[in-house]
């Protein structure tokens, strides 16, 4: 090949790539051409265990323009077999995710005909898939058309009636009604549903999971509720369907629309994936280990705000999220903040429940708008068959107001007031012959400008008495008289919560406290403050003897923290702390007791109880103390060989990232990386994943490691590991880095993964 071809064919391969990055949006169109009218849709897909879906599908269709020569679906990444209108097979071509069918014929306005197309696919968007496997489809923008061909814009809506066939022992759930469900072999079941009723394409939902389902009839509707197994949340269907049921209702009330459909599901998964819109039409994606009422409230309210009332693009959403955010109010809808990913405000967040928020906060401070809302809303749902934009919205408005609302809601961060706390310090300075104390205050932060009143009790050996004491400033001196027989003083700040004193007193006052006070809070300062006197021989023993008779356990797990600082790893000290980690013992003795074990370097006895611990502990914050502890007491060799055996157990599956991060800081970098790399995989929870790719992320800075590391990262189904692989961009070389970047933004359709992309494009 000569020079010049070589130069030609560099600028073709440069311009395809500019033209199908400019052409990568991640919005629906504002007004697309529709030549035809989707009606009805009828078909069969099957779904193999992989992922791939295979599909027969028939649309009936109407012209709405004479002489039409195509008709165009999107169709991403489809391998498509066969066209055919009114069962003339017709030539088609795929171009930039669009299926173009070439009609043979001229199609008159308002003619009716059927549309087949014949397709396979493994969508690599729009169809997500958990560590379970979970597969369910997304409900954000440009989604539908990765596992079903068709129009796919918000205005497009049809009627239905689908089989699918899938694998023996998943339970099948989609948008619409539960025809049938039969068991054709051992490995494949075939669920149908069908919807008389017109629903958005953008709109259509799917899962495919091991469900538990529940079926209640209320009020003519059909609620199905489906639970991912195995489920370890306690909740009662019942209750839920109720809650589905009082909520459709009172939005009724609200909007003077009925509920279009006659059924509803609820599926509750345990990894949304990322998913931020979590209803569909009749369907609500709920995330099983959230508030499960809160959430079925915002997709109920997103029958009406969402499905009913669409948006004809994400970016133009302000006139649903006023909605959501007015019925939010209406309802009593609390904060629903889920999402600490990202920090800014992607696409997909538009109409996600930790957004409508903001809308809610302006409603407050906007009253007006919150009328005419009132004022327009039974009119703005009276019409709701297209979609719905700014002006569209403000029109509605304006006809019933006759105000024009001009501008979109703007927002302002709610000031919030930081309450200052007071730290004192307290010197209680006795004078014994003059029976009298100086008590000393004085602070290193901000000063308290007003007089802070106090409660004084002095206890003796039958007896107590209480006065008061005032102090202000920076630093005060007070003088009181001492009752005889003193055993304890004790300070008490008077109707005020944001003053720490942090006292100082003779030993034998604390121990007359721990020993004696009804009050938890004071035992639990008299613990504590017994810290002062770490070094004093008597205290081991004095604090033994008092840990036995404690019964608040939130004190023992102090006495046990301050017998910690006292023995310090001592030599013969570890039973102490051996006998108080077992399932008899409270959580919080237990922990303390756990951490303190991490003092005694080299002890047999002590690394086993530790391991014992990780393994079989039943809580998180247990395991993972042990860890840190085992990492104290044990060599590097010895460390690595012990989190080599565990991080193969299935008990220990969660904590992986917590030993990974622990052989790094142990100074086991490489042998860290080593071992993160083998828990990238798809068959691992996803805080597993996320927690060794940061491991590696933070300890390994080689070319040649991200270099063969990033092409697999980037094809991974799950956008969340995507978006966090793309800060191993930074390890590479300026120009790998820049081809890679501009590489994967050819094939990445989720916003915020591609967003991330381009900030290293061209770095």
């Amino acid at each position: 090949m000569n020079k010049t071809a070589t130069i030609v064919g560099i600028l073709f391969t440069l311009l395809f790539l500019v033209q199908h990055l400019q052409a990568q949006t991640y919005d629906y169109q504002a007004f697309p051409r529709l030549d035809v009218t989707y009606e009805h849709m009828e078909g069969d897909l099957t779904i193999s265990p992989q992922g791939e879906i295979r599909g027969e599908v028939s649309y009936d269709i109407r012209f709405n323009v004479e002489k039409s020569d195509s008709i165009e679906l999107h169709a991403v990444r489809m391998l498509v077999e066969d066209v055919l209108i009114d069962e003339r097979t017709m030539d088609f071509e795929i171009h930039n995710d669009t299926l173009i069918v070439y009609l043979d014929d001229t199609f008159a306005r308002s003619q009716a005909a059927n549309l087949r197309v014949v397709y396979s696919t493994t969508p690599v968007f729009g169809v997500l898939r958990t560590y379970r496997g979970t597969t369910f489809s997304s409900q954000h923008p440009r989604t539908t058309r990765h596992w079903l061909p068709v129009a796919d814009y918000p205005s497009t809506m049809l009627s239905y009636d689908l089989t699918v066939r899938h694998p023996a022992g998943k339970s099948f759930v989609m948008s619409g009604s539960l025809v049938s469900n039969e068991v054709a072999s051992v490995d494949t079941e075939i669920t149908r549903y069908r919807s008389a009723t017109k629903r958005p394409v953008t709109s259509l939902f799917f899962a495919l999971s091991d469900f538990e389902s529940t079926s209640r009839v209320m009020n003519f509707r059909n609620f199905r509720l489906h639970v991912e197994l195995p489920n370890v949340v306690e909740f009662n269907p019942d209750d839920l369907i109720n809650l589905a049921d009082e909520t459709i209702r009172r939005m009724e009330d609200l909007t003077g629309k009925s509920y279009p459909y006659g059924n509803l599901h609820l599926v509750a998964v345990h990894d949304l994936v990322w998913e931020h819109r979590t209803f569909g039409a009749g369907t609500i994606l709920i995330d099983a280990n959230g508030d499960i009422d809160q959430q079925i409230r915002f997709g109920v309210m997103g029958q009406w705000a969402g499905v009913q009332l669409r948006e004809m693009q994400w970016s133009d959403a302000d006139a649903l999220q006023l909605y959501h955010g007015y019925f939010g109010n209406q309802l009593g809808l609390e904060s629903l903040q889920r999402d600490t990913l990202l920090a800014w405000n992607s696409l997909y967040k538009q109409l996600s429940a930790d957004n409508i928020d903001r809308y809610r906060y302006h409603l407050n401070d906007n009253q007006q708008i919150n009328r005419f809302l009132t004022a327009s809303k039974e009119n703005v749902f009276g019409d709701t068959q297209y979609p719905s934009t700014w002006q569209d919205f403000t029109r509605q408005v304006y006809r019933v107001t006759g105000r024009l609302l001009t501008s979109r809601p703007e927002f302002s961060e709610p000031v919030t007031e930081e309450e200052t706390t007071y730290v004192y310090d307290v010197l209680i300075d006795l004078n014994e012959t003059q029976n009298e104390a100086r008590i000393q205050f004085s602070t290193d932060g901000p000063p308290v400008e007003e007089l802070v009143s106090l409660q004084i009790t002095q206890y003796t050996f039958n007896d107590l008495s209480s006065s008061e004491l005032t102090f202000t400033g920076g630093s005060d001196e007070v003088v009181v008289n001492l009752q005889s027989g003193l055993e304890n003083i004790e300070l008490q700040v008077q109707n005020r919560s944001d003053i720490e004193l942090d006292v100082e007193k003779p030993f034998m006052y604390w121990i007359y406290q721990l020993q004696n006070s009804e009050s938890e809070s004071q035992r639990l300062k008299a613990a504590i403050g017994l810290r002062q006197y770490a070094d004093n021989p008597d205290l081991q023993l004095a604090i033994l003897d008092m840990i036995r008779n404690e019964t608040s356990s939130e004190v023992k797990a102090q006495i046990l923290e301050t017998l910690r600082m006292v023995t310090a790893g001592a030599s013969g000290t570890s039973q102490l702390f051996l006998e108080r980690v077992g399932e008899d013992q409270p959580q919080s003795v237990r922990l303390t007791a756990i951490r303190a074990l991490g003092a005694y370097s080299g002890n047999e006895r002590v690394i086993r109880t530790l391991q014992s611990i990780i393994r079989s502990a039943d809580q998180d914050e247990l395991k993972v103390t042990a860890i840190h502890s085992l990492a104290d007491v044990t060599e590097t060799d010895q460390f690595v060989s012990i989190v080599e055996s565990l991080i193969v157990q299935e008990t220990v599956l969660m904590q992986v990232p917590v030993l990974l991060n622990a052989i790094a800081d142990k100074g086991a970098a490489e042998k860290a990386v080593q071992l993160s790399d083998t828990f990238l995989s798809s068959e691992f929870p996803y805080d597993v994943r996320v927690g060794a790719l940061n491991v590696i992320l933070d300890n390994d800075e080689s070319q040649e490691g991200w270099s063969n590391r990033l092409d697999e990262l980037f094809t991974d189904g799950d956008p969340r590991i995507r978006y966090r692989a793309v800060a191993g961009l930074r390890f590479l070389n300026e120009r790998d880095r820049s081809q890679l970047a501009e590489s994967r933004l050819i094939e990445e359709y989720d916003q915020r993964v591609a967003s991330a992309l381009r900030r290293y494009q061209n770095q």
